[in-house]
């Protein structure tokens, strides 16, 4: 193997191990997470794998966003095709979540994901938004409290 081959090779090995922080989403979500976002990660398939959208604050509809990234559904909409989640609070004292939600507009069936201080919860197969995802409700620092859904299933 060439040298040339050789460092693409190891470029492309980091940004799949750096994923989470890598990732590019569409339309308005940011392409990093610092320790100071709360960030929800949305995957196409179940366990954490696929293409994946980055979600720093709440979306009403997902209609428009897109998978990216490397692996299975790079490229296919967002809205009902998520399978699974991986959520990190930020630094914050005060808890912070990530839901999930069946209905456009933060409504019907969700699951949640909540955690504080940079916490991680993940879900490896969505339960009661598995492929059936319109809106996505972020929910963080001080301004969380008292503010989380409380019918979603917890993870």
């Amino acid at each position: 193997m060439n040298r040339s081959r050789r460092a693409m090779t190891v470029a492309a090995g980091l940004a799949v191990s750096l994923g989470f922080g890598m990732v590019a989403a569409t339309p308005a979500a940011a392409a990093t997470c610092s320790p100071n976002d709360v960030c929800l990660w949305l995957f196409y398939n179940s366990e954490t794998s696929g293409a994946r959208l980055l979600v720093k604050s709440s979306i009403s509809n997902l209609a428009g966003y897109t998978f990216s990234g490397p692996g299975a559904g790079a490229g296919t909409a967002v809205k009902n095709n998520a399978a699974s989640a991986n959520f990190r609070a930020d630094n914050n004292f005060y808890a912070s979540s990530g839901s999930i939600f069946f209905n456009s507009g933060y409504a019907g069936p969700c699951d949640q994901l909540m955690s504080m201080e940079n916490g991680i919860k993940s879900s490896p197969r969505l339960v009661r938004t598995y492929n059936d995802n319109a809106s996505v409700k972020i929910v963080s620092g001080l301004s969380g409290v008292g503010n989380h859904p409380t019918t979603c299933y917890e993870w």
